[in-house]
């Protein structure tokens, strides 16, 4: 396993953005299980109308994220009926090694207060 992603051995669960409702609300895909590493931190980033967001953790993953989707800590199997709490991914970066062959990804999670988008 490439040192990229041989750390990813924690759960998650995530929901795909998947279009806007009759009234411009997004919503999400089915859940998913994939295989991360969760780093839980504060920092402060800027957005792009210039104010502050707190980014509560970044998110290590093996494949492209969409910046939007809705993230859970924990297994799909152990998936409550109302999960809490939720983060969204409102940054990504990919990081290739020195040959170009593997790519580390990381997302950058801010709270998510709403309920899950339908």
């Amino acid at each position: 396993m490439p040192i990229e992603t041989d750390c990813l051995e924690q759960d998650a669960v995530i929901w795909q953005p998947d279009g806007r409702d009759d009234y411009g609300r997004d919503t999400v895909g089915s859940a998913s299980g994939i295989k991360v590493r969760w780093e839980h931190k504060v920092e402060e980033n800027l957005d792009p109308d210039t104010s502050n967001q707190a980014v509560v953790a970044i998110l290590y993953v093996s494949s492209v994220i969409p910046v939007g989707t809705i993230v859970w800590e924990g297994a799909l199997a152990d998936l409550p009926g109302t999960p809490t709490p939720l983060y969204q991914v409102i940054s990504q970066k990919s990081v290739p090694d020195i040959k170009n062959r593997e790519v580390r990804r990381s997302l950058q999670l801010i709270n998510f207060h709403d309920t899950l988008p339908s």
